[in-house]
């Protein structure tokens, strides 16, 4: 283990802390672990540990951050929707406290880093969440329910642009090579205790990623298609993300569940519906006594060609907002996204309009693990203290009539069991 402080070549406000924060890991293997070096409310450099690349991609490094970070000094973000729930309730919000005590009464488990469930009384908790998010797309807003496999081609998202954008969240998925040598390798390594992770040479890439979100199933759907009127599309599935380091369990996941809503159609349709599900969202947290705020905010491209604009330019014109719920001490996670991409994504799947022009599309993404940190930490873990739209719920679990139908086939086909 080593230790090096690099200098950034001119101070950058504090506020700037995180997007820096969210990309240094990314940029070299080697970096174990980092803090900023800050003096008088300002970020003069980075102190970074771990095996440290040489002094030409230490400079390297700092360039790649400040050509990342110059571009998003002129964002502020725009308040959009701030709870009513009074600010002093935040006193009693316990994150970390609430983690422990589901984790301790073996409530909930980490499998590993980036990776968590719940069991019993908190996965129905979940659950239920996803029936209020999954009412608002297709009760309130007519949305087509579906249900998508875990894998998505990767030409999908090639085609889409993620690829360019964001390829260091990308998850990309390898198999066995099919042949004898290859096979015996497996078992030969096996027998000596390997693991997978050193078998890279007798593993290929196939044509799959894991999704990193549930709208491009939709996108791919709609490819080379025209729409005559206005589409809503909801799923729920998991997603993957890689993050480099997840060492806050259950603020930051590799796999988490996303209640996705799509919509496709003229521009001002469009917007009304994105604009309309949002203020649906803010209400339900309302309702559901959820500290929180709901701001402009950019999506972290990285390395990508002009990122630094593109994300000056989604928070300028308002076409990306987050839903950031408290989690006590000044902390926040954002839970959802609200996003509009103009004719840019219909452009790129070539989804048009009945007259030829191209469509519009916007989405929507909820996720639950997030939200249901949130609601925990800010109502406890006894379901007797939750709100009754919540709390009602999922004491009725055990009644879903697809439970009642099975206990009646149960109790017919087996009358004394």
């Amino acid at each position: 283990m080593s230790y090096a402080d690099l200098a950034f070549p001119e101070r950058i406000p504090v506020k700037f802390g995180p997007e820096i924060a969210r990309r240094v890991l990314y940029l070299d293997e080697g970096i174990d672990d980092f803090s900023l070096i800050e003096d008088g409310g300002e970020i003069t450099g980075l102190r970074l540990s771990g095996s440290l690349m040489a002094a030409q991609q230490s400079a390297r490094l700092v360039e790649t951050l400040m050509a990342e970070i110059q571009g998003l000094r002129s964002i502020e973000a725009k308040r959009i929707w701030t709870s009513c729930r009074p600010s002093d309730a935040a006193a009693a919000i316990r994150t970390d406290a609430v983690i422990d005590e589901l984790v301790s009464a073996g409530h909930a488990r980490i499998h590993g880093p980036g990776t968590v469930s719940f069991k019993g009384v908190y996965a129905d908790l979940v659950g239920v969440l996803d029936d209020l998010f999954a009412a608002l797309s297709t009760d309130l807003m007519a949305a087509e329910q579906h249900r998508f496999p875990t894998l998505l081609g990767s030409s999908v998202l090639e085609r889409g642009g993620y690829l360019d954008s964001f390829p260091n969240l990308l998850m990309t998925v390898h198999r066995l090579r099919n042949t004898p040598d290859d096979f015996e390798l497996f078992r030969r390594h096996r027998r000596g205790g390997g693991t997978l992770r050193d078998l890279g040479s007798a593993t290929v890439p196939v044509e799959y990623c894991l999704p990193p979100t549930m709208c491009y199933y939709v996108y791919d759907g709609m490819a080379d298609t025209r729409v005559d009127s206005l589409r809503v599309f909801t799923a729920v599935g998991s997603s993957f993300r890689f993050e480099h380091r997840y060492e806050s369990p259950f603020r930051r996941l590799w796999d988490f569940t996303i209640r996705e809503t799509v919509w496709v159609g003229g521009r001002e349709e469009v917007r009304s519906g994105l604009h309309g599900y949002r203020e649906l969202v803010t209400a339900l947290c309302d309702d559901l006594d959820l500290a929180g705020t709901c701001e402009t905010a950019h999506d972290p491209f990285f390395l990508a060609d002009n990122g630094a604009a593109m994300a000056a330019a989604q928070q300028m014109i308002g076409s990306k907002s987050e839903l950031r719920l408290s989690l006590g001490d000044g902390e926040s996670v954002a839970a959802a996204s609200f996003n509009a991409h103009g004719e840019y994504l219909a452009s790129a799947y070539g989804i048009g309009l009945a007259d030829g022009a191209l469509a519009s599309t916007a989405c929507v993404g909820v996720g639950l693990e997030r939200v249901a940190l949130a609601f925990l930490a800010q109502h406890g873990i006894d379901p007797q203290s939750w709100p009754a739209m919540v709390g009602d719920a999922v004491r009725a679990a055990y009644d879903r009539p697809g439970r009642q139908a099975v206990r009646l086939w149960a109790e017919t086909r087996w009358p004394t069991r």
